[in-house]
């Protein structure tokens, strides 16, 4: 900024040089006269020297004032070049921000005291993203998000009121989104498999639990979901609709004390591997968990306490 204003005084100096009187300059001294023109060469009669006056172009000048001061010692940001990353402080933030892959997990969880965490660059993390306990964050950006190795968990980040996931395609072992009491929709465009690599011996599942304000669940790519506790909705108290158009296979399958639960649509499921659970759903129609079970024959059937009507409870699976 010095270099800048120091810039602009020659600038104003020239100028108002090209204003003056064009009429000679007399040395009271009893020299030469000197006319002096911007550009041109002045001799000085009482030195005995010739002093050289510089061109000064006012396009140098410009370019010399986009030139970045000498004492900018801030430098670009970059992707930490650790296999994982803990988050700590906000100031780690700006780095991780410029992450496109991350090889290990990138884990969040100290509170940060920031409204917005956005990571819209970061494309792959291999092992688990977690992101939980962050009081005061409002919006959460990961639209660039394609895959995860092992875990996605966002869990008690009480002023987060959306999840909102793209493009991310694939989850290898378990998602879970828990206890986000803000939280009013979830949305994974094009999530279509959970649980595919079975390496490790964290449990496949996908869990949206205890999320008092959530209304709207939307996964319409989900095709499958492997091995442990499967598919879990439970505890959503304002959930009214459930549809995963596109799910046609799970090893498990719970549905659990949602009060406002009134319609659930599965079209597509044609395989519950172990048990379907569909319980304390004060608003659901007996019937509509009737018909998971005649559509996707689970090994195990627990259905019982969801509103009463045509249909009988099956209580086989329950013990």
């Amino acid at each position: 900024m010095a270099k800048k204003t120091l810039i602009w005084a020659v600038v104003g100096l020239l100028l108002a040089g090209c204003a003056a009187d064009p009429d000679p300059v007399v040395n009271n001294a009893g020299n030469d006269v000197v006319e002096a023109d911007v550009g041109q060469d002045v001799a000085t009669a009482d030195s005995g020297h010739d002093v050289v006056e510089p061109d000064v172009r006012l396009e140098d000048i410009a370019n010399d004032a986009d030139e970045p001061d000498a004492d900018d010692t801030s430098e670009p940001a970059a992707c930490p070049e650790s296999h994982s990353i803990t988050v700590t402080e906000a100031s780690q933030l700006r780095n991780v921000a410029a992450c496109r892959t991350i090889p290990g997990s990138l884990v969040i969880e100290v509170s940060l005291g920031v409204q917005s965490i956005a990571l819209p660059l970061l494309e792959d993390v291999g092992e688990e993203l977690v992101i939980r306990l962050q009081d005061a964050t409002t919006s959460l950006d990961l639209s660039g998000l394609r895959t995860i190795g092992v875990a996605l968990v966002i869990d008690e980040n009480h002023a987060l009121d959306e999840l909102h996931l793209p493009l991310l395609t694939s989850v290898g072992q378990r998602l879970a989104v828990i206890t986000n009491n803000a939280l009013t929709s979830v949305r994974f465009d094009v999530l279509g498999m959970v649980g595919e690599d079975l390496v490790s011996f964290l449990v496949p599942s996908v869990n949206i639990w205890n999320n008092a304000l959530l209304t709207t669940l939307e996964m319409p790519e989900l095709k499958e979901v492997f091995g442990g506790i499967g598919f879990n909705v439970h505890q959503n108290p304002r959930l009214a609709t459930l549809a995963l158009p596109s799910l046609e296979a799970t090893s498990e399958l719970t549905l659990a004390n949602m009060s406002a639960l009134q319609s659930v649509s599965f079209p597509s499921l044609t395989s519950i591997g172990g048990l379907l659970l569909v319980i304390s759903n004060s608003a659901l129609p007996t019937c509509q968990a009737q018909a998971l079970a005649t559509s996707a024959s689970p090994a195990r059937v627990c259905i019982m306490m969801n509103a009463s009507d045509n249909c009988a409870d099956n209580i086989s699976g329950c013990s």
